[in-house]
């Protein structure tokens, strides 16, 4: 049975009108998903291939040697848009067929300004998925890793381990957002989830910090009783419209290209 939500239209700037009504729209013709999943990635991955062909010579008789550091960042980075597809996908499927999850809505690959963020290193910074619901919001972070089964992984001070090694250092975005909301006058609580796309069965072990962390590991095949867990536990479900405004101008804009990139992504809207 679908959860009763409604809809709060206050506070919409003017210049936003336009905006507005086009969400609200699309709100009630049933979507709940916007935006374009991997777009910083696309960007990072257009980055590297430039440097890899600046570092080719232009000699036709030199033997070109590629700097195997932007072979791994490249490979890396290809991974990464892999794993965001494959969560874009899951999301669509669970908000279109659970009706428990109605009143959630989802916005992929967002930013404040990426040209203002363009790391060193070619890298977009980017936060690839916000779930909204009511005023309040679950951060997304897609990673795409190989785990074993029987090697539980879990969370200590935004490291996420295995058998007491360290996989990678995770970075939580929600300070950035609750400044930005809190400069914008938006009351909005946040929270965060680092989504583990693998393969096989990632089974997490949730110490004591994981219930405190703004970047829980989350199975993906978990993620759907995760979300419910989160909106079960929020008691004005009312959507914010201004919220929604403010998130779809945030989104990384997309990067026309004749590369294909999976019938679910080009789906998603806004």
């Amino acid at each position: 049975m679908k959860r009763k939500i409604g809809i709060d239209k206050t506070g919409i700037k003017e210049e936003d009108k336009e905006i507005a009504v086009d969400i609200l729209g699309k709100l009630r013709n049933g979507e709940r998903v916007f935006g374009n999943p991997g777009e910083g990635l696309k960007k990072t991955l257009k980055n590297i291939d430039e440097k890899i062909q600046k570092s080719k010579s232009s000699d036709p008789l030199e033997w070109t040697i590629v700097d195997k550091d932007l072979i791994k960042e490249k490979n890396l980075a290809k991974a990464g848009l892999s794993g965001e597809q494959q969560l874009a996908e899951y999301i669509e499927k669970i908000v279109k067929n659970d009706p428990e999850l109605h009143g959630i809505t989802f916005f992929a690959s967002l930013s404040e300004n990426y040209q203002d963020h363009l790391e060193e290193s070619g890298y977009i910074p980017d936060t690839d998925f916000i779930a909204v619901y009511g005023n309040n919001i679950m951060i997304l972070d897609a990673k795409n890793i190989r785990v074993q089964e029987d090697s539980p992984l879990y969370i200590i001070e935004n490291k996420l381990m295995s058998l007491n090694t360290v996989l990678m250092e995770l970075s939580p975005s929600n300070y950035f957002w609750e400044n930005l909301f809190l400069k914008e006058g938006l009351d909005v609580k946040t929270d965060g989830c680092v989504v583990i796309i693998s393969q096989s069965k990632a089974l997490i072990f949730k110490n004591q910090e994981w219930y405190i962390s703004p970047c829980k590991p989350v199975y993906i095949g978990d993620l759907r009783q995760f979300l419910l867990d989160w909106i079960n536990k929020i008691e004005d479900n009312k959507i914010s419209l201004r919220l929604l405004v403010f998130l779809s101008k945030m989104q990384i804009k997309k990067n026309e290209q004749k590369i294909s990139y999976g019938r679910t992504i080009d789906r998603f809207k806004r």
